[in-house]
Formats: C-alpha cells, sequence, structure tokens
C-alpha cells in the first residue's frame, strides 16, 4: 500500500491529536475488560501472571494488525467509490442546447 496511507493508519500522519469520547457501551466493555484483568492478576500466580501478559500482548498486537489492514481497504474502498462518483458527475449537470 501507499507509504501516506500506511503512516495515516498506523497514526504517524496525525495533524491534530484528537480525543474522542468513548461510547456508554464501550465504557462499559473497557470496565468488564479492567475488572476481569484485575481479578484474573489477583487469583494467578507470578508465572501465570507472565503468561497473561504475553497474551494480552500478543492479542493487542494482532488487533492492531486487523485493525489497520481494515482502515487501509476501507480508505481504499471510500476512493475508488469517489472515483465511481466523479466519473459520474456530468449526469447532474444541465446540459445547454446551442442550436
Amino acid at each position: 500500500m501507499g507509504k501516506i496511507l500506511d503512516a495515516f493508519s498506523d497514526e504517524q500522519l496525525l495533524v491534530n491529536a484528537v480525543i474522542e469520547k468513548r461510547s456508554p457501551e464501550h465504557q462499559k466493555y473497557c470496565e468488564q475488560v479492567c475488572t476481569f484483568l484485575k481479578e484474573l492478576e489477583e487469583n494467578l500466580n507470578e508465572e501465570q501472571n507472565g503468561l497473561l501478559q504475553k497474551l494480552l500482548e500478543a492479542i493487542e498486537n494482532e488487533h492492531n494488525c486487523d485493525a489497520q489492514n481494515r482502515f487501509i481497504r476501507g480508505y481504499s474502498l471510500g476512493a475508488l467509490m469517489t472515483t465511481e462518483v466523479m466519473e459520474e458527475r456530468d449526469k447532474f449537470l444541465i446540459e445547454e442546447d446551442c442550436t
């Protein structure tokens, strides 16, 4: 994929940092994750906690790769749709009869 799209998709091309608020549903899931993680950490021994941290890191890395691929694909599809619309823009112009 193009260098600009890659940089944009992994947040290396941000002009202004934007902090978005979570939806109530998203916030609920974040709180559940924190609660379950804390409970697991309290109930696991040191070795098991180490394994849990490795698992969480691997899941996060996989998720980030997947999110980047979905972003690039979605952005590319949007650009294709824009191109298609622009190719048909003359349908919306009134043709003047010069006779």
